[in-house]
C-alpha cells in the first residue's frame, strides 16, 4: 500500500485541473481547496485530519449545489443556444466527475492514513474540534 501513497497528491492536482475548467461557468472553491490540500498534504504532515474534514464538508456542499443546479438547468435550451449551454453541460459533467474524484480522494485518505481513521472516530472528531477552537 505504500506504493499507492503518491496517488493522493496526484488526485489533488487532477481535481484542481477539473476545478479550473468548472470555474468558467460558476465560482468554484474546489480549485483553492485542492491546491491548499496538496500543499498541506505534502508539506504539513499534522494537518491531514483537517483536510479530511474540509473534503467531507465540501463534498456535502457540492452535492447540495449539484441538486440545485440540476433542477434549475434548462435542458430544453441546449439545442437552442448551443455554445453557451453546451459549455454549461460540459461544466456540469466535469463537476460531477470532480465529485466522484473527491469521493476517491476521501476513500484513499481513509484507506492509507491511520491519522484519518482516528480523526473520523467520535473521540478524534471531538479532540480535533477542541484543538481548532483552542487557538
Amino acid at each position: 500500500m505504500s506504493d499507492l501513497h503518491g496517488i493522493i497528491p496526484k488526485c489533488f492536482i487532477t481535481s484542481s485541473i477539473l476545478a479550473s475548467v468548472v470555474c468558467f461557468s460558476r465560482p468554484d472553491y474546489n480549485l483553492a481547496l485542492n491546491i491548499f490540500a496538496y500543499l498541506s498534504w505534502t508539506g504539513l504532515r499534522d494537518q491531514k485530519a483537517r483536510i479530511i474534514y474540509l473534503y467531507l464538508w465540501t463534498l456535502i456542499l457540492d452535492v447540495v449545489f449539484l441538486l440545485i443546479w440540476w433542477k434549475l438547468f434548462n435542458w430544453e435550451s441546449v439545442y437552442e443556444e448551443p455554445l453557451e449551454d453546451w459549455l454549461q453541460l460540459v461544466v456540469l459533467t466535469l463537476f460531477i466527475v470532480n465529485i466522484f474524484l473527491k469521493l476517491v480522494i476521501i476513500f484513499l485518505m481513509f484507506l492509507m492514513e491511520n491519522e484519518i481513521k482516528k480523526a473520523l472516530s467520535w473521540a478524534g472528531f471531538r479532540a480535533n474540534v477542541r484543538s481548532i477552537f483552542a487557538y
